[in-house]
């Protein structure tokens, strides 16, 4: 995967905030869980004392901390590339921080040693990070915490990936703090949507009913965690018309996966493998989990 600019400014010399827009987390060569090579290229940042919508491809990083507004809109399918360089970003009360509009590309990074965090979100859907239909979330650094969704309608998930195709790849950073009063705090993720997690920490968030930190509503979604994460739990509402793949083979992983099925008394297929098993502290090698259907009950 290249995360860098147009060929013709690879290896050029430049003054200022320049950087790969992974912010130095991702080396040259590294391969990722989805197969492609990571290849660090430059990208010119440019200084930004205040954030303001996107209509246009952008690149900048922050001189200072900054409270908005109103809500950050990508108003298009553009590129959207921002350092925090150690800065916080404010939401504007009762707003959420940013939404990815259809077709964009949001990729946060932040190359100080202490990040800086996208925080204050107040919002019914999303209230740090909403990402649209066809959107793109590319986290590479950076905090996003103490964003709240807490209407009694709605109040779903810190980071919101919506609509067909939308997708939110984590390859470092952290999130954290995210509250709903019902399902999904730090991260929901809804029907016919993408989420890699190759990296990172999604931890201590607070949901009503679901999913602390991540809430997955299967209906055609993909899931895949593989890398070195930590994620305490995630909750996945099962559609059995559907087929959702939780990938932790490649895992340095920590945690627990809550799979539900909607059909309650139907059950749930499942066809799971867990190559590192333990019960009380002591190592039980490899777990087989499967289920089938079973005609005459007409359940799994």
């Amino acid at each position: 995967a290249n995360f860098g600019v147009a060929a013709g400014d690879v290896g050029k010399l430049y003054s200022g905030h320049v950087h790969c827009i992974c912010g130095g987390s991702i080396p040259s060569g590294t391969k990722l869980a989805d197969g492609s090579v990571h290849t660090c290229q430059n990208v010119v940042y440019k200084a930004a004392s205040s954030i303001s919508n996107v209509s246009a491809n952008t690149n900048v990083y922050l001189t200072q901390n900054v409270t908005l507004g109103g809500q950050i809109t990508m108003k298009g399918a553009y590129t959207y590339n921002l350092c925090l360089n150690g800065h916080t970003i404010t939401a504007f009360e009762g707003k959420r921080v940013m939404m990815v509009a259809k077709g964009g590309t949001l990729n946060l990074t932040d190359c100080n040693e202490k990040p800086g965090m996208l925080t204050g979100g107040t919002q019914a859907w999303g209230a740090g990070v909403n990402i649209n239909a066809g959107g793109v979330f590319n986290m590479f650094g950076g905090k996003i915490s103490g964003n709240k969704c807490l209407e009694n309608s709605g109040g779903i998930g810190a980071i919101y990936v919506q609509g067909a195709g939308a997708t939110f790849n984590m390859y470092g950073g952290s999130i954290s703090g995210g509250m709903t009063k019902n399902n999904g705090g730090n991260v929901y993720i809804s029907t016919d949507c993408v989420f890699n997690m190759y990296g990172g920490e999604i931890t201590a968030g607070s949901a009503g009913e679901a999913g602390d930190c991540v809430y997955v509503n299967s209906a055609k979604c993909k899931v895949t965690v593989a890398g070195n994460v930590i994620l305490p739990d995630v909750y996945v509402t099962v559609d059995p018309a559907n087929v959702l793949t939780v990938d932790t083979t490649a895992a340095a992983f920590t945690g627990s996966v809550q799979l539900t099925s909607p059909l309650n008394d139907k059950g749930i297929l499942v066809d799971m493998t867990c190559d590192s098993t333990f019960f009380a502290d002591a190592a039980l090698g490899t777990l087989n989990i499967g289920s089938q259907w079973n005609e005459a009950e007409q359940n799994f």
